[in-house]
């Protein structure tokens, strides 16, 4: 995985243009989203790795938890 896939998913955020900030907003963008997934689908982890994987395992687990705390789904079972 490159360094430019972590800037793309540290874009994601980026206040009033990235998609999880509009969906914060309660702005869903299709195109952005669809932007997303085909960002999502690009990742592999074949090969030389050069990134610190833990800024890689933050940012996903940042989705997870901002799309639950939106759609109000518990993130683990009780």
């Amino acid at each position: 995985m490159k360094q430019e896939i972590i800037q793309q998913l540290e874009d994601v955020w980026e206040v009033d243009s990235g998609f999880f900030w509009k969906l914060r907003q309660g702005d869903f963008d299709k195109e952005l989203y669809n932007k997303f997934l085909v960002l999502l689908k690009s990742i592999s982890f074949e090969g030389r790795v050069n990134f610190k994987p833990s800024r890689f395992i933050i940012m996903v687990h940042t989705i997870i938890y901002g799309m639950a705390k939106r759609t109000g789904t518990k993130r683990y079972k009780s």
